[in-house]
C-alpha cells in the first residue's frame, strides 16, 4: 500500500500460489483454534496492544478482523475491489456473533471460501492472473493482498495461541508458523 503512495515500484516475483496455500493453512489453523476456544472466553479481552490500542479486543474481535478480508478475497479477484472496512463492519459482524458456536461458525465459513476460491482455481491461473485490486486503503496487486493477508493472519493467529495458552486453554497441536518459508513475523508478539 505505501509503494504506490510514495511513488516507488510495487514489489513483484511474489510466488502467489505458495503464498496462497500458505493462507489456506493457516485459515485452517484458525478454524480449528477458533472451534476449540470454550464459551467463558470468547468475548473476554485480550490483553494485546495492537492492533489498536484504544479498543478492547475479544476472541470474536480478532476472529472477525482475520476472516473478514480474506473472504473478500475471492470477490476481490473477480471484479477488483475489495469492500474492506474494518473499522466499520468488523465491529458489526462481532456483536452478531453471540456465542463460541457463532464465532466458529464464522471461522469455518471464512476457511471454506478460500478453500474453495483455491481449489476451483488452476494453480497456472492463479500464478499467471494478477489483476489490480481497490480497497479504501489504496490499490495493490491480488499477489501482494494475499501476501499481507497471509501475513496478517500469522501475526493475529500467534497472538491468539499466546493469549490462550496464558488462559490456560492451549490449542492442542497448533501450527508451527516456522514451518511458513518467507513469513517475517516481529518478534514482539503483542
Amino acid at each position: 500500500q505505501l509503494a504506490p503512495l510514495l511513488g516507488l515500484p510495487e514489489p513483484s516475483g511474489l510466488d502467489t500460489v505458495r503464498m496462497a496455500w500458505d493462507l489456506a493453512a493457516l485459515c485452517d489453523a484458525w478454524a480449528e483454534a477458533a472451534a476449540g476456544v470454550p464459551e467463558e472466553i470468547v468475548g473476554r479481552p485480550m490483553p494485546l496492544s495492537t492492533p489498536d490500542p484504544s479498543r478492547t479486543i475479544s476472541v470474536r474481535d480478532l476472529v472477525v478482523n482475520v476472516f473478514h478480508p480474506i473472504a473478500l478475497l475471492p470477490g476481490a479477484w473477480s471484479t477488483g475491489g475489495l469492500p474492506w472496512y474494518p473499522e466499520e463492519r468488523d465491529e458489526e459482524i462481532a456483536t452478531g456473533l453471540p456465542d463460541a458456536d457463532a464465532v466458529a461458525s464464522y471461522a469455518e465459513a471464512g476457511r471454506g471460501a478460500w478453500n474453495i476460491f483455491m481449489l476451483d482455481r488452476d494453480e497456472d491461473e492463479l500464478a499467471e492472473r494478477n489483476p489490480t485490486v481497490s480497497s479504501p486503503r489504496g490499490t495493490v496487486r491480488f499477489d501482494a493482498l494475499v501476501a499481507s493477508q497471509r501475513w496478517h493472519a500469522a501475526f493475529h493467529y500467534r497472538q491468539l495461541l499466546y493469549v490462550l495458552d496464558g488462559w490456560g486453554y492451549p490449542v492442542p497441536a497448533p501450527l508451527d508458523l516456522a514451518t511458513i518459508a518467507g513469513l517475517d513475523l516481529p518478534a514482539e508478539i503483542m
